[in-house]
């Protein structure tokens, strides 16, 4: 059987939606599923090479910009951030399905180059859990979450680019709809067009087989 290319996923949502916990869930309970690291700039914290990020200097970033190696960047506060395309070509084209996570301007890029990626939006139960999310982490001064919550308001504001929803009010539902999405993309005809080829040919070489005698 030829191993159709992965599927590229798309998963955005606004701070507090809790996308992090979503995908550590989903990543452990599938194992053959790539994850794609970001490249960025700014300087490290308490994170590694092999968790989320990987860390370049700028002028390593400006140099994958020229030569067109990442699926989308953006610049903020002088740091470069940018999913870098060759290991999820890589992933794909050995049959591996890859999950990018990406704000909105980000998915909106990578859309345009990869019209084929299949985008999913993370959605909190409601405002009023989103707040209580953000400000019960108590790192932020009352301006700096009064930032990320308008951020978040204009980040969901283009929920309706996506092709789904997932609403993360209990965590075990959220992940097993996500799976969901992963799973039925790997149903869709386009996914087996091949395979469902081979077997035909097989058919036809076998029916010319049954009618000589072999």
């Amino acid at each position: 059987m030829t191993k159709a290319e992965g599927n590229l996923f798309l998963l955005s949502g606004p701070s507090g939606s809790g996308k992090d916990t979503v995908i550590g869930e989903v990543l452990r309970q599938l194992p053959e599923l790539r994850f794609s690291i970001s490249c960025i700039t700014r300087p490290r914290r308490a994170e590694s090479d092999d968790q989320k990020y990987r860390f370049v200097t700028a002028e390593e970033f400006k140099k994958g910009i020229r030569e067109e190696a990442f699926l989308e960047y953006a610049e903020y506060c002088g740091n470069y951030y940018g999913t870098p395309a060759a290991p999820i070509d890589r992933w794909r084209r050995q049959g591996l399905d890859v999950l990018v996570e990406c704000d909105t301007e980000g998915a909106r890029q990578i859309c345009r180059k990869k019209p084929e990626a299949i985008s999913i939006f993370l959605m909190p139960p409601s405002f009023a859990v989103l707040h209580k999310r953000l400000t019960g982490r108590g790192t932020e001064s009352n301006d700096q979450t009064a930032r990320r919550l308008a951020a978040a308001v204009e980040e969901m504001k283009k929920a309706h680019r996506y092709q789904y929803v997932v609403v993360n009010d209990h965590l075990p539902d959220a992940v097993g709809q996500l799976i969901a999405i992963l799973t039925a993309a790997r149903c869709r005809f386009g996914a087996n067009e091949e395979f469902i080829n081979e077997v035909l040919q097989d058919a036809q070489s076998f029916h010319w087989e049954a009618h000589s005698g072999l």
